[in-house]
């Protein structure tokens, strides 16, 4: 058999040669779910692992899961190409542009044999009542010998920039003009690739930390401390295998990207005091909130009842034995005052799409400024329930100044009674060059994704 002809599975990571065809399949289904407002891409996996656990190995699904993600990091450029190429209007016949999407990313990146592309391409097509027409076969082959890094589609700088790095166009020219060529394309690179470092956060709760090192040591996976954030590590080996351990399912271990976490731990705690976490769900950073070991009361709040259930579940599963509350962080009524607040607030999560390559053509600008009021609105509301000398740590996971600088300024502006400081718990970012006394975290060598982060203080 010639290295053309050869199955993909002999080619590509060795899964299982049976399971070609089904993985592509799973594949164009998933990606066709992800398009959904919402929705969860960990979830999604997790229920379609369920459906075919019983034919799909632990590698196949890492196979079909780099295929789902990596076809959407590079969705824009592929559609690009589509619309060029085979001149198909991408807002029309859902399933077949979808397929025609994944088979593009396998011969593009992956460098499939286009033989078995295309055989997995006609047969799922036609299984699905679409005729596969002749002028796709040409079109693999072309891309077969594009150059991408030559190719320049039709357009300016913000078209060639948006194909480059597969981002919307607004999303190219709004960063452009906020941050300038030079850290926009930093950031536009960063978000071409996957995540290079991966973190977790060992939670003393459940077992000492040294414990956990120990155990996972002991498995072959090797862990490295982080010089700045406490409990903190760095994976340097094995970190697939993290997922299959006592320490992992019993919430001893918790993936994050480190620039979450030093958010989480980024927040002025005393001996005593009383903490809300605004917006909590997931959990994590409450975790990091909780486990300084010094607020008397740490009380984690959401707003959605879904939301607040996995908050529950996830609060339950770290041991962290604290109170949830549903409640309306824009119209808070509390009986009493706090002593610090994270306000780690809902946002577009355009510094996560390194990590969530979905995100990037689900966000808009009305979206980007419908985000911007709640926000505000959120501060506006925790803020009344703050004591003197009190702390709101304002966080976001977006790049884009009308979700951070821009509402900072306009509370302070109406608030006179708060400023900015420069307090923070561990040292993190760089200063915004919009607004010097808060901090933006940039994909650098240890975070993957990008941050915003603004302390204020309540005057006397």
């Amino acid at each position: 058999m010639s290295k053309e002809n050869k199955d993909p599975v002999e080619n590509n990571n060795n899964f299982n040669a049976s399971f070609s065809y089904l993985l592509f399949f799973l594949s164009v289904e998933m990606l066709i779910q992800s398009i959904k407002p919402k929705t969860s891409m960990k979830l999604l996996l997790k229920k379609y692992r369920a459906n075919y656990s019983t034919k799909l190995s632990f590698k196949d699904w890492n196979i079909v899961h780099k295929w789902v993600l990596e076809t959407l990091r590079w969705k824009i450029t592929i559609d690009y190409l589509i619309e060029e190429f085979l001149g198909l209007s991408i807002t029309k016949n859902l399933l077949k542009i979808t397929t025609l999407e994944l088979a593009s990313y396998l011969i593009l990146f992956e460098k499939f044999p286009i033989t078995n592309v295309i055989t997995w391409t006609k047969e799922f097509l036609r299984n699905n009542n679409i005729f596969f027409k002749k002028a796709y076969v040409s079109y693999f082959f072309q891309l077969k010998n594009l150059d991408l890094n030559r190719y320049k589609p039709q357009g300016g700088k913000i078209t060639q920039l948006s194909f480059k790095y597969s981002l919307p166009k607004w999303f190219v020219k709004k960063l452009l003009s906020q941050l300038g060529l030079e850290m926009a394309k930093k950031i536009f690179i960063s978000y071409s690739k996957t995540p290079e470092n991966r973190y977790v956060f060992l939670n003393p709760l459940i077992q000492p930390i040294e414990k956990t090192v120990q155990e996972l040591f002991k498995q072959d996976i090797l862990l490295e401390q982080d010089s700045i954030l406490e409990n903190t590590f760095l994976i340097k080996k094995n970190s697939s295998k993290l997922v299959f351990t006592d320490a992992y399912n019993n919430g001893a271990i918790v993936f994050q990207d480190w620039g979450s976490i030093a958010i989480g731990q980024a927040l002025p705690i005393g001996i005593g005091w009383t903490v809300l976490d605004a917006c909590a769900a997931p959990g994590n950073k409450t975790l990091q909130l909780v486990t300084k070991r010094k607020a008397s009361i740490i009380i984690a709040g959401e707003f959605n009842f879904s939301r607040t259930k996995l908050l529950k579940d996830r609060i339950s599963n770290f041991k962290l034995g604290m109170p949830v509350i549903t409640y309306d962080a824009r119209m808070p009524s509390f009986n009493y005052k706090f002593d610090s607040v994270l306000a780690d607030v809902p946002c577009t999560g355009t510094g996560t799409f390194s990590s969530h390559p979905e995100l990037k053509w689900r966000i808009t600008p009305e979206l980007v400024n419908a985000n911007s009021k709640l926000q505000l609105e959120i501060l506006k509301g925790i803020t009344r329930f703050i004591k003197n000398n009190g702390y709101v740590l304002y966080s976001t996971c977006s790049v884009l100044k009308e979700e951070n600088e821009d509402n900072v300024i306009s509370f302070l502006e109406e608030n006179p009674s708060w400023k900015l400081v420069e307090d923070f718990e561990v040292d993190i970012g760089v200063p915004s060059s919009f607004l010097r006394e808060t901090r933006r975290i940039f994909p650098n060598n240890k975070s993957n994704e990008a941050f915003f982060i603004a302390l204020l203080q309540k005057k006397k």
